[in-house]
């Protein structure tokens, strides 16, 4: 994954009208970069929200806490966008907030992204700590942030990296999932449960990374008849394993739904900024590590079957979510 430029200046922090806690959480590195990357979300789902998505789907417009700690204190620390419910935060005994401005300094990549667009409030420990995800998550849904479910994610943590982009895939990913869950209340393909075991059989494991190869193939092809001719072996091959292994075929297909969508998703956004539309293969797809071919695969592969469905104007958003996927769609524009 390449950081695209993601290092900034520190320009942000608490407005002088809002009620004041600890200014320290703005001095912490993650944090302007945090603000930055939710800004530029923002922003480029406002300017491409079709091409991304479509269906109103902005990340910046749910309401999502991001809790972090002082590099100082270890205290906790929240930043907040989207319709937070201010009277719930009033509520909370001992908690402070206060809207998060811009400061006024000329030449500034906060005035490129039109920083005072979006709303982003600060909140203190105590408030933090009432709604942080439990120990040993990154990710967690809350009813009492708003007056719907709010996302909450812990940018703290090691998988946070403050010198690049990625986290910002990471916010859209996981804004999506709350998008399918909340808003558009996604249908599951039929026989999907994600509590599946997957196959541990060595010659499944073989015969998934050849398909992994395969469809890589189709979807990065010169010309539509090469695609077509690589997205027919992908077929062929995938057939021959799920007729093998039939207890696991909607395990990946309902996994492909959910996961590849929230990557195709993410890839877009990426792409209308000039950085990478797809990441890098990672070492894992090159190694035996099988939580890769267990799962990691699958988003890959559901966002390379959108992306083909895409190439030859198959109309598949709506169906998506009314519970279609997309190894059922591209079997069917391949028939």
């Amino acid at each position: 994954m390449q950081a695209g430029g993601a290092r900034h200046r520190q320009e942000f922090g608490p407005s002088s009208t809002a009620t004041r806690g600890s200014t320290k959480p703005f001095e912490e590195a993650s944090t302007h970069l945090l603000l930055h990357q939710l800004a530029e979300i923002g922003q480029t789902f406002r300017s491409y929200e079709a091409r991304i998505w479509g269906f109103g789907f902005n990340p910046v417009t749910i309401p999502m806490m991001f809790v972090g700690r002082s590099s100082a204190t270890n205290e906790r620390f929240g930043i907040c966008c989207g319709p937070v419910d201010h009277g719930r935060l009033s509520d909370i005994r001992g908690g402070t907030f206060g809207r998060v401005v811009a400061a006024e300094r000329s030449g500034t990549r906060g005035e490129h992204l039109r920083f005072d667009d979006f709303e982003f409030l600060w909140v203190n420990d105590t408030i933090a700590q009432r709604f942080e995800p439990a120990v040993g998550r990154e990710v967690s849904f809350q009813a009492d942030l708003s007056d719907s479910e709010s996302l909450v994610i812990d940018f703290s943590g090691r998988n946070y990296k403050p010198d690049s982009w990625e986290f910002a895939r990471f916010i859209v990913h996981e804004a999506f999932h709350h998008h399918q869950l909340f808003d558009a209340k996604w249908r599951i393909p039929i026989g999907y449960d994600p509590a599946t075991p997957p196959s541990n059989d060595p010659a499944n494991t073989r015969m998934a990374k050849e398909e992994s190869r395969i469809v890589e193939l189709a979807a990065l092809a010169d010309n539509d008849a090469s695609s077509i001719q690589f997205a027919r072996r992908f077929v062929e091959l995938r057939n021959r394993r799920f007729g093998r292994w039939p207890e696991i075929e909607m395990l990946e297909r309902g996994t492909e739904q959910v996961e590849g969508s929230a990557r195709y998703v993410e890839n877009n956004y990426s792409g209308c900024n000039g950085r990478a539309a797809r990441l890098n293969m990672p070492p894992e797809a090159l190694r035996s590590d099988q939580d890769w071919v267990d799962f990691g695969r699958l988003y890959r592969s559901g966002a390379r079957m959108l992306e083909l469905l895409d190439r030859f104007d198959v109309p598949w958003r709506h169906r998506l979510a009314e519970g279609a996927d997309p190894y059922l769609m591209l079997t069917e524009m391949l028939d």
